[in-house]
């Protein structure tokens, strides 16, 4: 398995008199008391006996490349890599590490972050590919990441007549594509994981209007797929919308995590769906508990509660503790599933004994339990939803709780 801490969109900033808002609860101090949201969560980690061998940053590590909060920022993932025994730190550029408005630069939009060290997007010996073809691939074991920079074309401060400027949205080349596909296919992996900071398709349920995803994104995606015969795991922040959900593609859908940021503040009523957030994917590599499904894993969520601490994320939230992903199975499979077990014991079961016996369940959306629950009602089987999940009760009628 491969175990990945994901915090993004940190939008870290400097202290200012002069500042007008605050964009974040990272601030770029050093000092006594000062916010900071990152420095909890390896005492976090230890107490849930929880491992990281990748820490991943779906980008914007500074708010508007501030480049004082960049450097700051990118020393506090270093240092938390250092904190957990991570492996791998591995980032990538958002549309706020890009200086587009050139703010600090007369001309070198990206010239700070590719100063910083140690090199960015986090690995020595990809950095120069990073920036010179805009993407590299880091495989480890069975899984393969594709790190694609969707900020790539941001630059100079420009609109077009009758267009949105270029960074107000990312973008990925025919020619990125082709090339990423041609490099892919000299091998096979399990799991396959692309990670970038825009998403890939529109997305106008968030929002109004939704011009920010990045273009030929549905593109990539479909060649990626087509190239690998099987669905993609896409690891994107930028929207700060937390959501897993699936793509179009019909044979071989891919699986979309949107990260919500870790520290940018949300203002309210969208702060009520998206809170602050970072997570803990655990990715499952064993073919006998997913049930073929691919990729398949667990994922612990925190969220930033009054304005000075995490706690584990609830259900009701788009992305609660304990979330499974990957399991495709029917609406009626999983309804017999967990029929035929209960009805196969005379007293009560929980849901962590039936996921022993069918380990495939701890993978299942648990929105898709809600209409699950409701079918085994109509089964004579009573279910009670408990906190934890894994301790929620299935007994026949008649059967005392």
């Amino acid at each position: 398995m491969t175990r990945i801490l994901i915090l993004s969109d940190l939008h870290a900033y400097s202290p200012s008199d002069k500042a007008a808002r605050e964009p974040s609860f990272l601030l770029a101090s050093s000092k006594e008391g000062a916010t900071n949201p990152i420095r909890t969560i390896p005492d976090i980690l230890k107490q849930e006996g929880l491992l990281v061998d990748w820490i991943l940053c779906p980008g914007d590590i500074a708010d508007q490349a501030d480049p004082d909060a960049q450097t700051f920022a990118w020393q506090e993932l270093v240092e938390l890599k250092k904190a957990v025994k991570a492996k791998l730190l591995l980032s990538t550029a958002g549309n706020h590490d890009v200086d587009s408005r050139l703010k600090f630069s007369n001309y070198d939009p990206k010239g700070h972050l590719q100063g910083l060290e140690p090199p960015f997007p986090g690995i020595k010996t990809a950095a120069d590919k990073y920036w010179a073809r805009n993407y590299h691939i880091h495989e480890q074991g069975s899984v393969r990441l594709v790190n694609l920079n969707s900020a790539a074309f941001h630059g100079f401060h420009s609109q077009e007549q009758g267009s949105i400027s270029e960074y107000r949205h990312g973008r990925v080349s025919t020619r990125t594509i082709d090339a990423i596909v041609e490099e892919i296919g000299r091998k096979k992996f399990q799991t396959n994981i692309l990670f970038t900071h825009h998403h890939p398709y529109r997305n106008d349920a968030i929002y109004e209007d939704d011009y920010s995803e990045m273009q030929f994104g549905g593109k990539l995606v479909a060649a990626l797929t087509e190239a690998t015969s099987s669905s993609w795991l896409i690891i994107h922040g930028h929207q700060h919308y937390p959501q897993v959900s699936y793509g179009p593609d019909v044979t071989f859908p891919p699986l979309i995590f949107s990260a919500g940021s870790i520290s940018a503040k949300i203002a309210s009523p969208m702060s009520a769906e998206a809170p602050n957030q970072f997570y803990h994917i655990t990715l499952e590599t064993d073919s006998t508990r997913t049930n073929g499904w691919w990729p398949c894993g667990k994922i612990r969520a925190w969220s930033w509660v009054h304005r000075r601490e995490w706690q584990s994320t609830p259900d009701g939230q788009n992305i609660p503790d304990g979330l499974g992903f990957g399991c495709r199975d029917n609406v009626l499979s999983l309804t017999n599933v967990i029929r035929d077990y209960v009805s196969a014991h005379d007293n009560y079961v929980t849901m962590q004994q039936i996921s022993g016996a069918h380990p495939h369940l701890q993978f299942v959306n648990r929105k898709i339990f809600e209409e699950v629950f409701r079918q085994l009602r109509q089964h004579s089987i009573r279910c009670t939803v408990a906190v934890p999940f894994t301790d929620t009760q299935f007994r026949k009628d008649g059967v005392a709780g």
